[in-house]
């Protein structure tokens, strides 16, 4: 996304929406995974709730 400055906050930057999908019961490591692998990359991690 290019971001949205008349949202503020965390929208206002240019960001990339990721997930997972799945099972119910590997969703957690799986997100888990993707976190610690953005965070790895040099990327900030923010979970929108």
């Amino acid at each position: 996304s290019v971001g949205d400055p008349i949202r503020g906050g965390v929208f206002a930057k240019r960001h990339i929406e990721l997930g997972v999908k799945g099972d119910a019961d590997i969703v957690p490591m799986a997100l888990e995974k993707l976190k610690s692998g953005t965070s790895d990359l040099g990327f900030e991690v923010f979970i929108h709730q």
